[in-house]
């Protein structure tokens, strides 16, 4: 997304300082589902992709996801996104399946 959009609605759920730093549309030059987002958040963390998850709702998100090498939870009710997403292994309908997934990682 764009900053706007971040800070738009993180900002309406008073949730912007829970971040350290945003990736958004301005900071790469080739966005989703490029994995240029997921690899620019990585090197600021100074994190290798396997050491992280990403939590994704469409194929574009999880293909970027993918791309870069991390673990991913696509999490989506919609028919349509399941069949589209064929090389995602973990596919829930809502966070609290994907947060019962999280603690049989860790």
């Amino acid at each position: 997304s764009y900053r706007s959009t971040v800070d738009t609605v993180l900002g309406k759920h008073q949730l912007l300082d829970y971040f350290e730093f945003f990736v958004t549309r301005e900071c790469v030059e080739f966005p989703k589902p490029n994995p240029e987002p997921y690899r620019l958040a990585l090197a600021k963390l100074g994190l290798p992709g396997e050491a992280c998850v990403a939590i994704e709702d469409t194929i574009t998100g999880s293909t970027a996801a993918l791309g870069a090498g991390l673990q991913l939870i696509a999490v989506t009710k919609q028919a349509v996104e399941r069949a589209r997403l064929t090389d995602v292994d973990n596919i829930v309908e809502n966070l609290q399946q994907a947060k019962s997934l999280l603690s049989g990682w860790i």
